[in-house]
């Protein structure tokens, strides 16, 4: 865990707490999935989900089962071309990349979603959303372990160290992690993202991402990280915002097209 990117919204006393329960049932908070077994990774299209899907193939020998939620988002079709598009380009040289999964479920349901004010939205998001975004790879991994007859007790997500809401910091994977435990009664589940997880690459955040990208030779023109247009990147929406800032942070040009731009 980096000192620098702990946020005011961190609950280290609830994590450390959250993570001395699970320690207490398990050896380590977190195992890397052996090579005949699986892992579920929650796909979106954008920046981080793209360039992690990546490094796992690179450095997991497991099978990596990929699965995208349409939930519903305005952007729905630019997300979905994007994991398409990667997908096709990381199958070429991954033969344990599985076939994507889609779910239709939307999240939260609109019905709902119509009363969320601005304020809550960027401050806290929308609640659960990735709760049940998590839920939904839990159930898919345990599908597919019976389906493929093949063992998988991890699901990850991309969240990145700097995702600065509440429902996108380790405490809340950590708490996702026992829920599916406690329900599940198995304590090997490990729900959480490898961008946050000391016991791997250690905390990733989103500009070492993109640098980590055109190291590998891994071209971005094709992720797709707005929520306000289904069509080209607005370049204000806080996506957008936070998108851009990354990259200029980071040192390295952005491939994508926007229609204006509201950092430079």
């Amino acid at each position: 865990m980096k000192k620098e990117l702990i946020l005011h919204m961190d609950d280290l006393l609830t994590l450390k707490s959250l993570e001395s329960l699970i320690l207490s049932k398990r050896e380590k908070l977190f195992t890397k999935p052996k090579a005949d077994e699986g892992l579920v990774m929650i796909v979106s299209g954008g920046l981080d989900s793209t360039i992690a899907l990546k490094r796992v193939l690179e450095d997991f020998e497991c099978s990596v089962y990929p699965l995208y939620v349409k939930r519903g988002a305005r952007a729905e079709a630019k997300e979905l071309a994007s994991v398409l598009h990667y997908l096709e380009i990381f199958k070429a040289d991954h033969h344990n990349l599985k076939e994507l999964e889609i779910l239709e479920e939307e999240l939260p349901p609109k019905r709902y979603k119509q009363y969320i004010p601005e304020s809550q939205l960027n401050s806290i998001g929308h609640t659960l959303r990735n709760a049940v975004l998590q839920s939904f790879g839990v159930q898919y991994a345990v599908a597919a372990g019976y389906r493929d007859d093949i063992r998988i007790k991890t699901v990850f997500t991309s969240l990145s160290p700097d995702d600065d809401v509440p429902h996108c910091r380790l405490v809340a994977v950590r708490a996702e992690t026992i829920l599916t435990c406690i329900d599940s009664a198995d304590w090997s589940w490990q729900v959480t993202s490898p961008l946050l997880e000391d016991e791997l690459w250690g905390w990733v955040d989103k500009a070492e991402c993109i640098e980590y990208a055109f190291k590998n030779g891994l071209a971005l023109d094709h992720t797709y990280t707005c929520t306000d247009s289904s069509d080209t990147a607005c370049g204000m929406c806080s996506a957008c915002e936070t998108r851009l800032k990354v990259f200029a942070k980071s040192g390295y040009a952005d491939p994508i097209a926007y229609k204006q731009q509201a950092t430079k």
